[in-house]
């Protein structure tokens, strides 16, 4: 039997700057697993949140973005390293910086063609508690979760 060749997407290294309560913050992270520790209020969540930020443009706890920003901060920003193992491609770095109530994305320096295009380089799906609507709560949430499944694995599917 041989060995699946499924290329995995990797984070390998982020970047935050005054995104909720963490000011700053540099990471090198391991290819396979990394724990995050730590006691209630020191930013465990924000650091996910801040992945989410850099792989998709978005929140997982929030629509208005504003609120991503560091009290009395002007701007957030994550910034991650992106790496395919397995596969062909080169690692590729994604930004998002928050100014007021929009984000500017950027791949590797330049402005992607569009935000879905943004998004698709590297798919990330978190569970965390507010979740529970996709079993319990309305089919409006898990059309949500098949249309971006969708999404990931054919990035054309997006007009449809």
């Amino acid at each position: 039997m041989t060995p699946d060749r499924t290329p995995t997407l990797s984070l390998e290294q982020l970047v935050v700057r005054d995104l909720r309560n963490v000011e700053r913050a540099d990471f090198a992270l391991a290819p396979r697993l990394n724990v995050i520790s730590g006691g209630n209020g020191h930013g465990k969540t924000s650091l996910l949140e801040a992945i989410y930020l850099a792989a998709t443009s978005r929140s997982f706890r929030t629509t208005n973005l504003a609120e991503l920003v560091r009290h009395g901060a002007e701007t957030a920003s994550a910034k991650g390293r992106f790496v395919e193992r397995g596969g062909a491609s080169v690692p590729c770095e994604q930004s998002a910086v928050i100014e007021g109530r929009r984000s500017i994305v950027r791949v590797d320096g330049n402005r992607p063609s569009s935000l879905a295009a943004f998004a698709t380089r590297s798919p990330v799906l978190v569970f965390h508690p507010d979740e529970l609507a996709l079993t319990r709560g309305p089919s409006a949430k898990r059309r949500t979760l098949l249309d971006r499944v969708a999404l990931f694995m054919d990035p054309a599917s997006a007009d449809h």
